[in-house]
């Protein structure tokens, strides 16, 4: 978040910096996952292994882990109240900890998804 402050731009903070990233990396983590877990497929199909699509899969359930810790920590920072609609920095910070924080479970959900295919079909599979 940027502060103006006569006419003063102040850049964002480490923690506000790590907030957005934690919000706004679950979906990008999504679909880079599905898109290297394709990519991988003729590999792990040419040597009837599919363990390095099992690790992408796995790296992305860490991330989206790493990004709803992010948040909890962010959430507990700003107190566990109910996001509400004032104007502040903590209360802005409060919604997207939140935001994140359930943003985050779900989207390792469709990786789990992806990974469950991963692990009931061959990648030769046609």
């Amino acid at each position: 978040m940027v502060v103006e402050e006569a006419g003063k731009s102040i850049p964002p903070g480490g923690a506000t910096v790590a907030l957005w990233t934690a919000l706004a990396g679950g979906p990008a983590v999504v679909l880079l996952n599905q898109w290297v877990a394709y990519a991988l497929v003729p590999d792990a199909c040419a040597r009837q292994n599919s363990f390095f699509v099992h690790v992408v899969h796995l790296v992305a359930l860490l991330l989206m882990a790493a990004g709803f810790l992010v948040c909890r920590r962010t959430w507990s920072r700003v107190g566990a109240a109910e996001p509400d609609e004032r104007p502040g920095p903590d209360h802005t910070a409060r919604f997207l900890a939140f935001a994140g924080m359930v943003a985050n479970p779900f989207l390792a959900l469709v990786v789990l998804a992806m990974w469950l295919a991963t692990v009931l079909f061959s990648p030769c599979s046609a």
